[in-house]
């Protein structure tokens, strides 16, 4: 998923260091974070938000560099917008795109692919029909 902010898109990913971070700067575990973010004041919830997408952003930056080294390919510098960066760009009518694009990205984190390959040789073929 990814967010926009000031007409630029930024990806986001919910990987284990977002996490880490999200629940480090909401003070609750991953099981909590809807009680806690429900149980917020309005004008707080949009900060909690924002720190998410920064967390979010800066979590498919760090796995955006790694595969760049990985694979020997240039990777060009990003900044990251910080969170109270993040407030300043969005008006309490656009608060819904930030919202939803958090939600979203959490979603599709627990949403997994998972690719299967078929192996050469026989297939279908099981011990037990031996």
């Amino acid at each position: 998923m990814n967010i926009e902010i000031l007409g630029k898109s930024f990806p986001m990913s919910m990987g284990m260091d977002a996490i880490k971070e999200i629940t480090d700067a909401l003070g609750c575990s991953l099981e909590q974070i809807g009680d806690t973010i429900s149980a917020a004041a309005m004008e707080d919830k949009f900060v909690m938000y924002a720190r998410m997408a920064e967390a979010m952003m800066k979590s498919a930056r760090r796995k955006k560099k790694l595969e760049c080294k990985m694979f020997g390919e240039e990777c060009p510098d990003e900044i990251i917008p910080s969170a109270e960066e993040i407030l300043s760009c969005y008006f309490l009518p656009e608060n819904e795109k930030l919202i939803s694009a958090v939600l979203e990205t959490m979603k599709e984190s627990q949403e997994g692919t998972v690719e299967i390959k078929e192996s050469e040789g026989k297939n279908g073929e099981s011990h037990a029909s031996k």
